[in-house]
């Protein structure tokens, strides 16, 4: 996530995420969603800079879709 960070390690899980589906162009259908499942690694992670913890999210199959939050306690 960062050059300059190094995040301490909480939790690792596999669990199974909702991901919207996209069409052809990468764009969600608003009016008619729809979704896939799969598994993704989870990572709650502390960053002592900030004192903030993170979540993130990898697809477990091929590496992508990673994604990132904060959480707001």
């Amino acid at each position: 996530m960062s050059d300059n960070v190094t995040f301490e390690v909480q939790v690792v899980e596999l669990i199974y995420t909702t991901i919207p589906a996209q069409d052809e162009n990468g764009y969600i259908d608003i009016d008619n969603p729809s979704s896939k499942i799969e598994p993704s690694w989870k990572f709650t992670l502390y960053n002592p800079n900030d004192q903030l913890v993170y979540v993130c999210y990898v697809d477990a199959v091929d590496g992508k879709n990673f994604r990132y939050y904060k959480i707001f306690e």
